[in-house]
C-alpha cells in the first residue's frame, strides 16, 4: 500500500546450522479499482550486483499472492555468492 508507511515488502533471511533459509509474505490484491487477476511474485537471484541478469529461482515464480509468506530453502552446496530479490506484478 503505496499510502502505509508500514507496508513494504523486504525478505528475510535466516542462517542456521549451515543451511539458509529466505521467506517473503504475500498480500493478495484488492479488487476494488483493479480489473487484473492477481498479484503474482517472482523470487530471482544473481550472482553479482555488478551487471548480471536477475534469473528467476526454479519451482518459485508466478506465485499468487494470497496472504501467505514463502518460503525457499537453496540446496546443501549452492553457491555461497548469491543475492536475492522478488518481483511482483499485478496481472
Amino acid at each position: 500500500d503505496p499510502t502505509d508507511a508500514s507496508s513494504l515488502l523486504e525478505l528475510d533471511i535466516v542462517l542456521s546450522s549451515g543451511s539458509m533459509a529466505i521467506s517473503f509474505p504475500t498480500i493478495q490484491q484488492q479488487t476494488y479499482g483493479f480489473s487484473g487477476g492477481g498479484r503474482y511474485y517472482d523470487l530471482v537471484s544473481r550472482t553479482s550486483l555488478a551487471g548480471s541478469a536477475w534469473t528467476p529461482v526454479p519451482a518459485q515464480t508466478n506465485i499468487l499472492g494470497r496472504d501467505q509468506t514463502i518460503t525457499y530453502t537453496p540446496a546443501a552446496g549452492s553457491s555461497s555468492s548469491v543475492f536475492f530479490g522478488v518481483r511482483v506484478e499485478n496481472r
